[in-house]
């Protein structure tokens, strides 16, 4: 539904879509969606100064801003002129025309991800969809994750290695176990 909505609205292929979302379901969603639709998402962390994330949506050019449905008031204040999309509940309206959405090619941009910056300044690194599908295969070849019951995810969105706790274990049909800020990785263990 996501991935329609922003196709409904304008989005094309390697457009930036800007991911601001905690750990949440709804972060899966939204990353997967702006995929989807044939944009690349840039990570933002919430957690993050207002500059430092209107500096990266600015320099990545995101085209809109994808927040969880209580998120947007905090995202309204930095990110002044762009479209701010809500990720839709459920699966969508069933009986609502759906848009085509364009097939992926492994040159296409999926994301771009911002290093911390050694000059103080944080510079966008653009990681495309074939170089994506060849790590996760790396992964699934070298991580023994269909033996396990999934990965915790509790570092940043902002970080590459989230992105591979995220990604790798639903590559590999595995369960990904989203830590909210402040659950230490002692409640899986209870579960």
């Amino acid at each position: 539904a996501l991935a329609q909505g922003l196709v409904r609205d304008g989005l094309r292929p390697e457009d930036r879509v800007g991911a601001c979302l905690p750990r949440v379901t709804e972060l899966l969603v939204a990353m997967l969606g702006v995929m989807r639709a044939g944009a690349a998402f840039v990570p933002l962390d919430p957690s993050l100064p207002g500059t430092r994330l209107r500096f990266m949506a600015q320099d990545a050019a995101c085209r809109s801003i994808v927040v969880a449905p209580e998120g947007s008031s905090e995202v309204s204040g930095w990110a002044r002129g762009v479209a701010i999309f809500s990720v839709p509940p459920g699966e969508g309206d069933p009986g609502e025309e759906e848009e085509r959405l364009p097939l992926l090619r492994p040159d296409q941009l999926a994301y771009v991800m911002y290093t911390s910056g050694s000059s103080g300044r944080p510079k966008g690194v653009m990681v495309h969809h074939g170089g994506l599908a060849h790590y996760l295969a790396w992964c699934r070849s070298r991580y023994p994750m269909e033996a396990g019951y999934g990965a915790p995810v509790h570092g940043s969105i902002g970080f590459d290695a989230t992105l591979t706790a995220l990604f790798a274990p639903i590559f590999a049909g595995s369960a990904v176990h989203l830590l909210a800020d402040g659950d230490d990785l002692g409640s899986l263990a209870s579960e």
